[in-house]
């Protein structure tokens, strides 16, 4: 069975492709940078360079023009379409059989919060135009598989990746589980790490839901 998990953002969604038969990983960070030269040369993306051998970096620019607010409103939604389309073209070239992500937490009520629910819609949408089953976890569940604490901030999560401590299947034969034994993890810079990891959870939770 092939499985895609979503753990999703504004500006820093992640996935994890997991094929059960070959026993593989395949993750992927998408992240919103200022212009595609700063991913290269800025220190915010030190993080992303420094584990891009072992995963798959997608860089892209939010373009929203917020002169007024009927341009930021309109420029929004053709925003989260391209990162909707970004985000399909990675789930339809690994083609997996079930697709989960996780959901909104309840708790959040901010301007932010309402942006990420309308994008995550149109992602939403977009999975289910194509076809695939889509399981939707909830934060509290997904913290829970990883770290079994619903309530678990990133670093907790971080480290229960690295210690494999819910036994994540064959995990200890990836190279960026491997790479990360010895990396250190700068608190101030955990991206995409905290996604990556996160979209780990999102798929122990599902596995659950499967079985």
């Amino acid at each position: 069975m092939k499985i895609t998990s979503i753990d999703f953002s504004l500006v820093s969604p992640a996935i994890t492709n997991y094929n059960s038969t070959t026993h593989t990983y395949d993750f992927v960070s998408f992240t919103a940078v200022p212009t595609y030269h700063s991913y290269e040369t800025s220190k915010k993306f030190q993080t992303h360079r420094s584990i891009s051998p072992y995963i798959t970096i997608v860089p892209y620019v939010r373009e929203i023009d917020k002169s007024t607010y009927q341009t930021t409103e309109e420029t929004k939604v053709l925003d989260a379409m391209s990162l909707s389309n970004l985000i399909i073209h990675k789930i339809n070239e690994f083609h997996p059989d079930i697709v989960a992500i996780e959901g909104y937490s309840f708790a959040s009520h901010s301007a932010s919060y309402i942006d990420l629910v309308s994008y995550q819609s149109i992602l939403r949408s977009q999975i289910k135009k194509y076809g695939y089953p889509l399981y939707v976890i909830s934060p509290s569940q997904g913290k829970m598989a990883l770290s079994g604490k619903g309530n678990a901030d990133k670093m907790t999560q971080i480290h229960s990746f690295i210690e494999n401590r819910p036994d994540i299947p064959y995990i200890e034969e990836n190279s960026l589980w491997w790479f990360l034994q010895s990396y250190m993890i700068n608190e101030n810079k955990l991206k995409p790490v905290d996604d990556i990891v996160d979209s780990v959870g999102v798929l122990l939770s599902s596995l659950k839901h499967i079985q």
